[in-house]
């Protein structure tokens, strides 16, 4: 499963998301691009996430879930 995000703003949500959700960057979950702020971001993560925080990142403007 894949979580991409158009814009850098949405990316930012997102990343406040999985963090809240106690998901540690790279073991919990792999974002690229790593070292520029290029759109779109893609989020990997390392584990399925729970329903109830896809729902949430579902409701993110400019973000997508690919399964």
């Amino acid at each position: 499963m894949q979580i991409i995000c158009a814009t850098t703003l949405a990316a930012a949500e997102v990343v406040a998301l999985l963090l809240r959700a106690n998901l540690v960057p790279a073991y919990g979950f792999r974002i690229e691009p790593i070292f520029e702020p290029l759109v779109p971001v893609t989020f990997t993560p390392r584990e399925p996430l729970p329903d109830a925080l896809l729902n949430q990142i579902a409701a993110v403007p400019e973000t997508q879930i690919v399964r």
